[in-house]
């Protein structure tokens, strides 16, 4: 009678629940302390059981979020670790070889224990927490359907982990290489895509580097995705991505598996022809590293530099990678491998300096642009979050998208003063063309008011106003009250209740807006503080007391109520002014203390005068990049309010007086 093998082998089964027991059970009371026993513990030293949804909770994944995380990430790939642990010590890989079972087989038994340690746990603690919502009646707080959820989500991640953990396995002939390269391996494409972003950016002028960190890479790698999962929920294109991915996990697992030789055990990489992709891919990230450390770390502006980090660091990391290939540090006579990488590159950097495929110089043609975004800042996640925001800076006009083309075309003429300099302002443009791509952009302005022309016509536009001030789609009857408030040292505000009133403040400003030019909307002065208009139904919205704003300023004073709404000279004993040089040389220690020595300084100069500190008060900000710093001393006061002025809104009389 033929000897025929069992396709069911009982005590490889038991085997592995001997050895990886314990991890399963682990995730269960893990995740029972972690989410149920969170969920009573909360629910009992809540009096009033609704804020213990409204402060805490608004989905299972908002409890205990970072222990989750961690459990996550740890569990499927310690089993993938333990599981095929035998493939990696010699000893046992022959041993288990030898028993009466295929490849095959084998590999099935193991995925049959991991799929259990990793799905019962989670199914077990739903159960949980389903009984725990039915028993504490906190039905009208979760429901049922969200217990699925969390269910699906985590055992989507934990499969995916765990198939990359076991993937990695038949790459490895070591444990402890395993794990690493396991978590290498799934973060992989947001590191890389990290560093070939940053990389870009600093080769190709114009690149939009932060829009693609932040729109993009961040859902390239389930980990970094895994982070997010606690504001936003998987959606179900992600759940099907995963789940693919999964599949082929298991069975490019099982192809390399059956491929694999028993002498790979101990050795850092299985395949000898992976050895030169590990070897090229560690140069080539090394690389990237290098240039960026002194692009980003060092903010050096010289390519010398860049480029040298390039070359420094894929020396580094080509010999790393031979010694951990080889085992040994007696590498650095291989430099033929090197060599050729470097010629490679060379040719590389010098096709991006040449600008081969014309990537800079690339402009829309305006017949071409179906509308397009602009703005300083980058209003991202516009198709989840922050859409309204997004579509404030969208201009469909086409004399405002020609001014944008054009104001686009002056700063790659520039571009060689703006690769230079120092700045932070940028300016992002997302064109959407007709044939629906998308043509993006992100630039450092050396001089905004270089520009000056281009950004006048687009903030002078009524479509920027009509979009930008909701207060232009107001009717003063509908405005309930107006609240003026200041944010300087002294907090201070106005309320306006009369409906004459409001009317006239509503009129005056809509007044102003309608007619506001780019000096006014982008004025480089702290606003005053801000005007809050309640509606009749209940509804808020505001715009900055901008400092331009003259009639509202007179309409004010004509009420006797500016000295109720803002800070006025009366209030000042005298403001303390020096240029910032000054402070930086009189050695260590705080702006304050540099203040106090400049008390006795005859090069500071003290202002008393009531017209001069109005005009100091018109003119200064809250930011400290200015040429000149001053102190504010308040009546009644010990320590004074900081603030700065510019070159250009500095007054004459205090120019004139600290260049004496």
């Amino acid at each position: 009678m033929p000897f025929k093998i069992s396709w069911f082998n009982k005590e490889v089964i038991i085997q592995d629940f001997r050895s990886v027991g314990w991890l399963g059970l682990l995730s269960m009371v893990a995740f029972f302390f972690i989410i149920p026993i969170n969920m009573i513990f909360l629910y009992a030293n809540e009096q009033d059981h609704s804020p213990f949804v409204n402060n805490y909770v608004q989905n299972f994944f908002q409890i205990n979020f970072p222990f989750q995380v961690i459990l996550i990430i740890t569990i499927p790939i310690f089993l993938a670790v333990f599981l095929f642990r035998y493939l990696q010590v010699k000893q046992q890989a022959d041993m288990v070889h030898s028993f009466p079972i295929t490849r095959n087989q084998l590999y099935v038994h193991k995925i049959i224990v991991g799929l259990l340690f990793i799905i019962v746990p989670v199914l077990i603690n739903g159960l949980v927490m389903m009984i725990v919502i039915s028993t504490l009646n906190l039905s009208s707080y979760f429901s049922y359907t969200e217990v699925f959820e969390w269910i699906g989500t985590v055992i989507v991640f934990e499969l995916l982990l765990f198939f990359a953990g076991v993937f990695v396995a038949m790459l490895t002939g070591i444990s402890a290489v395993q794990a690493i390269l396991t978590y290498i391996f799934l973060f992989f494409p947001v590191g890389f895509s990290l560093l070939v972003v940053l990389n870009a950016k600093l080769l190709f002028y114009g690149f939009p580097a932060d829009y693609l960190l932040l729109e993009e890479i961040a859902y390239l790698s389930p980990l970094s995705r895994l982070t997010m999962i606690y504001g936003e929920k998987l959606l179900l294109t992600e759940v099907f991505i995963y789940l693919f991915i999964t599949i082929v996990l298991f069975w490019l697992s099982l192809v390399f598996y059956q491929k694999r030789r028993l002498e790979a055990a101990s050795h850092a990489l299985s395949f000898s022809k992976l050895k030169p992709l590990f070897k090229y891919g560690a140069t080539f990230c090394f690389m990237l590293v290098g240039g960026m450390y002194f692009a980003e770390l060092e903010q050096s502006k010289e390519q010398f530099w860049i480029y040298f980090g390039y070359f420094t660091f894929s020396l580094i990391g080509y010999y790393v990678a031979e010694m951990v290939l080889q085992k040994t540090w007696r590498v650095f006579s291989n430099i033929k491998g090197y060599l050729f990488y470097s010629f490679i590159m060379v040719i590389v950097f010098l096709a991006v300096q040449l600008d081969f495929t014309g990537y800079e110089k690339r402009i829309p043609k305006l017949q071409d642009v179906e509308r397009v975004y602009y703005s300083p800042y980058l209003r991202i996640f516009y198709e989840k979050l922050e859409r309204e925001e997004f579509e404030k800076n969208v201009y469909e006009d086409r004399d405002n998208i020609a001014t944008i083309i054009d104001m686009h075309k002056e700063i790659i003429a520039q571009q060689g003063n703006a690769k230079n300099h120092n700045s932070s302002e940028k300016a992002y443009m997302i064109y959407e063309l007709k044939n629906g791509d998308k043509l993006i952009r992100q630039y450092e302005i050396a001089d905004k008011n270089h520009y000056k022309k281009y950004l006048n016509s687009l903030y002078s536009s009524n479509e920027y106003k009509i979009k930008q001030f909701d207060l232009l789609h107001v009717k003063a009857n509908d405005v309930h009250k107006i609240m003026i408030q200041s944010h300087d040292f002294r907090t201070k505000e106005t309320i306006i209740t009369k409906p004459e009133d409001i009317k006239q403040v509503v009129q005056l400003l809509q007044d102003e807006l309608k007619h506001a030019d780019y000096d006014l909307l982008d004025d480089e002065r702290t606003p005053w503080g801000d005007i809050l208009f309640t509606l009749s139904n209940g509804d808020d919205l505001n715009i900055p007391w901008y400092k331009g704003l003259e009639t509202l300023e007179k309409w004010l004073a004509d009420q006797n109520l500016l000295t109720e709404a803002r800070v006025t000279a009366e209030e000042i004993e005298y403001v303390l002014v020096a240029r910032e040089d000054m402070l930086l040389k009189d050695g260590d220690g705080s702006i304050m203390d540099n203040f106090e020595r400049l008390q006795k300084d005859v090069n500071a100069v003290k202002i008393t005068d009531r017209e001069e500190i109005e005009e100091c008060l018109l003119n200064a900000s809250w930011h400290g990049n200015g040429k000149y710093i001053a102190a504010f001393y308040y009546k009644g006061h010990d320590y004074p309010e900081i603030k700065s002025f510019t070159e250009h809104f500095a007054p004459e009389f205090m120019k004139n007086r600290l260049a004496q």
